[in-house]
Formats: C-alpha cells, sequence, structure tokens
C-alpha cells in the first residue's frame, strides 16, 4: 500500500474515533453537567497559564522532571526555567484581573474587552483548551496586566503620601 491510502485511512479511521468521542462527551455532559462546571476552574488555568516553555527547548514535564533520578545540572535549569514561567503566567492573569475590576468604573471603555475575554473563554474554556489558544488574547490580557500594576502603584504610593504627610504633622 502507499502511503497516501495508509494516510487516508488512518484520517478516516481518525475522523471516526473522534466522533465517537465527541458523542460519548456531550453524553456526559448531559449526565453530569455539574461535573463540567466543577473542571472549569481547570481548564481556564490550561488556557492562560500553561507552559511557554518549548520555546526555551524545555519539553518535559514538572513531574517528569521532579520525579527524574538524574541529579544533574541540566534538570536543575529546566526546573527552574518551567517554574520562573509559571510564576510570571500567574502573576499576569492575577494583575489583568485586578486591572479589569479597577477598570469597572469606566464601564463603556472596557465593556467591550470584557465581552471579547468572556467570548473567547466561552469558546475554548467549554470545548477544547490548550495553552496556544490563549495567545490572540494575550495583548489584551497584557494590557490589562499593565493597569492592574498600575492602579496596585498608584494605591501604595497614595498610601505612603498619606503616611508620609501624616507623620510629618505630628
Amino acid at each position: 500500500k502507499t502511503i497516501e491510502e495508509k494516510s487516508s485511512k488512518f484520517d478516516i479511521l481518525l475522523y471516526l474515533i473522534m466522533r465517537e468521542m465527541g458523542k460519548e462527551g456531550i453524553k456526559n455532559i448531559i449526565n453530569d453537567p455539574i461535573g463540567l462546571i466543577r473542571i472549569l476552574p481547570y481548564k481556564f488555568g490550561r488556557l492562560y497559564i500553561g507552559s511557554y516553555s518549548y520555546l526555551y527547548g524545555v519539553k518535559e514535564d514538572f513531574s517528569e522532571l521532579l520525579n527524574s533520578k538524574e541529579a544533574i545540572k541540566s534538570v536543575k535549569i529546566k526546573l527552574f526555567v518551567k517554574s520562573c514561567i509559571l510564576f510570571i503566567s500567574v502573576l499576569i492573569i492575577i494583575l489583568a484581573l485586578i486591572g479589569i475590576f479597577t477598570s469597572i468604573t469606566r464601564i463603556p471603555y472596557i465593556l467591550p474587552i470584557i465581552i471579547l475575554f468572556l467570548y473567547w473563554n466561552s469558546m475554548f474554556v467549554f470545548f477544547e483548551t490548550m495553552t496556544r489558544y490563549s495567545i490572540p488574547i494575550l495583548p489584551i490580557i497584557i494590557l490589562m496586566a499593565v493597569k492592574g500594576f498600575c492602579s496596585i502603584k498608584d494605591t501604595l504610593l497614595s498610601n505612603l503620601r498619606k503616611m508620609a504627610l501624616y507623620t510629618f504633622i505630628f
């Protein structure tokens, strides 16, 4: 058999398997809709707090690196890189949420961004979740993270000014 025949048979088989899995998934959702709601936070985290470490040549998961019997320097470096990327991803998401919540007072300006964010999440968190699907919305998340950082900075500076003024007066 030629490669094309094998490839087309594989594609047909893959399509049939995916179709059956889709039917089974819909049955599971109908039978247990609360189960879907319970896994949404995990899927949200997988969408936005994924690993971009493949860009740095680290292809192993955290579990593989932590369970590695090798105490070589490269495993420690890979674990450090993955940990730093995870920390930065979580920090950006937290700052973005703070930025969205502090921008609520300007609802006419922020509403399109919130609608886009909710639409994007509903499309990918409910259906298929992969880190690469968050890349088109990352610029908006980064802008909201900058807004969150600026609002935290302004709050801290105003509190410090009040404290300095208070200590200067008394």
